[in-house]
């Protein structure tokens, strides 16, 4: 189980709605680097190490408790100043809305799966995935597994699991992938084939794999950029001021939303405690910006990550199922 401990909370080893690999499935040593060819659908791709941070089980203990360290340090520095602390409201929730965004989100980097705190901007681990990223700007984090449409010449479903790096390619044709309620959100056909694209709901991996769809619904074709709550999908362009809305399951259009202040790139979006997150241009001097679902609003600022990467695409923050509620006190 993978527990990442950091400034951005903890984040648990929750199973998600998937099924397990099939054990009949050969495992290989995956190719390294951006731009490798895919995997053969249907088949998962075996641990690989990848020197300092790589997953075998773990993240290394000493640089978590680092991150966390650091921080905590920032956060009392930044407290002090004026005699201002952060205070929370009676209700105990932080009134900062970057302070309730302290998470652990996943990103592709040239072939490789990034881990990193959106808060502090420290990366907590990677992996080398034997497919190409490049055109993985819509992915989701459910339980242990990432799972990102990549690969060439066609872009298809795989599966990353983070604790493991075992990768499992599902042969699935698609541009896109949320989560709702429960299922994967898979946004059909080819990058390329805008006018072929349909949406297609999937109860869990083993469905995708099948291409077994529970229902299937439109969306206008102009849609580049993914992401989804339980009753609305968002999107976006690949480089927009704004983002749109739809209602789920219906697809009515519930309007669009101006970015406050970007006008530019968005690499990858996620939508998280009323806050739709973006990634930016690699060169951009803040590489995750966090904007008010509903107004717009621009919220928060995020630093780019650790040591400066090559072309980061997608966005997806840690998401669990719900757990079931505590058992009642002792009469």
């Amino acid at each position: 189980m993978l527990g990442l401990t950091l400034g951005c909370g903890f984040i648990p080893g929750a199973s998600d709605t998937d099924t397990d690999e099939d054990p009949g499935m050969s495992t290989d040593e995956p190719d390294d680097g951006p731009g490798s060819e895919g995997t053969t659908p249907g088949t998962a791709t075996g641990t690989s190490t990848s020197g300092e941070g790589s997953t075998g089980a773990e993240p290394t203990t000493d640089a978590t408790t680092d991150a966390t360290a650091d921080a905590s340090a920032d956060d009392g520095a930044e407290g002090s100043e004026g005699g201002e602390g952060d205070e929370s409201s009676s209700t105990g929730e932080p009134n900062d809305p970057c302070e309730a965004l302290q998470l652990a989100c996943a990103t592709f980097d040239g072939g490789e799966l990034i881990l990193f705190g959106l808060d502090s901007g420290a990366i907590l681990d990677s992996m080398p995935v034997p497919f190409s990223t490049d055109e993985s700007h819509s992915i989701i984090w459910v339980g242990n597994h990432v799972y990102a449409c990549g690969g060439e010449p066609s872009t298809t479903l795989h599966q990353v699991d983070v604790t493991t790096g075992i990768v499992t390619n599902s042969g699935l044709v698609c541009n896109g992938v949320s989560e709702v309620d429960g299922q994967l959100l898979v946004r059909r056909g080819s990058p390329l084939d805008v006018l072929a694209i349909d949406y297609a709901y999937y109860d869990d991996f083993a469905a995708a794999m099948a291409n077994a769809p529970s229902s299937v619904t439109d969306y206008p074709p102009s849609i580049d950029r993914m992401t989804a709550t339980d009753d609305m999908l968002l999107t976006s362009w690949h480089s927009d001021d704004h983002f749109s809305r739809w209602d789920l399951p219906t697809s009515a259009p519930l309007g669009d939303v101006l970015f406050e202040g970007h006008d530019d790139w968005v690499m990858g979006m996620d939508v998280v405690e009323g806050q739709v997150i973006i990634g930016t241009w690699f060169s951009a001097p803040m590489r995750h910006i966090a904007f008010d679902a509903q107004t717009g609003m621009r919220t928060c600022e995020y630093p780019s990550l650790g040591d400066p990467l090559d072309f980061t695409t997608g966005l997806a923050c840690h998401r669990t199922q719900d757990e079931p509620p505590p058992p009642p006190p002792p009469a």
